[in-house]
């Protein structure tokens, strides 16, 4: 049974990183051999991610929320279709449960098809989705020092997982990579390898603070780059 891809943004305060609740059991989700893809992604948020992720349910009219869901789909691909969305019977209210979104989805021709039977995608789950939740990626980390301290948003979890059925027959081109990091400010966990048909991609990124020293600039830095590097081109070929 493969799982489905899933993300999780849990933004609080400056307190010990939180313990998420363990995820559902999945469905499947799959790249065909014509490029496309099909399947279904969750996001879950607490806090300062989940208002802002809850924000259209809250000051949007009803008949805008399909629309709103269809458009985070729209940031991944123009091709992409909103096949259904569950936002549960009460999304506005913030007090019954952190906010919870499950999609489904078809992408024709999501996977770019080569000269020579090789086929090119990013991992969906880390493809666009749901960016302004995401506001360190708004912070350069091109620079290799800082000289004073700096903000995020929140302290947070990100946790993404694709767990993908290839095409029979395609393999990824790639090496099996697993990084494991921690420091003052961020840490990270990450790992992508193909196992049988199936390709998963799983990363967990600890951002620690919501106001940051100097010191914590190198955790914070090599964390969120590396982080980044799970979204760059797969290229599975048969």
């Amino acid at each position: 049974r493969q799982a489905p891809h899933k993300a999780r943004v849990l933004c609080h305060p400056p307190v010990p990183p939180p313990k998420p609740p363990p995820l559902p059991p999945p469905p499947n989700n799959r790249l065909s051999a014509d490029g496309t893809l099909k399947g279904s992604f969750t996001i879950e948020a607490e806090g300062q991610s989940d208002s802002n992720i809850r924000r259209i349910f809250t000051t949007g009219f009803q008949s805008e929320w399909a629309h709103t869901m269809e458009r985070q789909l729209l940031n991944v691909s123009p091709k992409a279709r909103l096949k259904s969305v569950d936002y549960g019977r009460t999304p506005k209210d913030y007090q019954r449960a952190p906010i919870r979104i499950t999609f489904r989805y078809e992408i024709p021709e999501y996977a770019l098809k080569g000269n020579q039977g090789e086929m090119v995608f990013k991992p969906f789950v880390l493809n666009n989705l749901y960016t302004q939740v995401l506001s360190y990626l708004r912070i350069d980390t091109s620079l290799e020092k800082r000289a004073y301290g700096f903000k995020d948003g929140c302290s947070r979890l990100v946790e993404m997982e694709e767990n993908l059925k290839l095409p029979a027959g395609y393999e990824w081109q790639g090496k099996e990579k697993q990084d494991q990091m921690d420091g003052s400010g961020a840490g990270f966990t990450g790992y992508i390898g193909q196992n049988g048909n199936q390709l998963q991609v799983k990363t967990s990124l600890r951002l620690k603070k919501r106001v940051y020293e100097a010191s914590d600039w190198e955790s914070f830095r090599n964390a969120v780059n590396t982080a980044k590097g799970y979204g760059e081109y797969i290229v599975v070929k048969k």
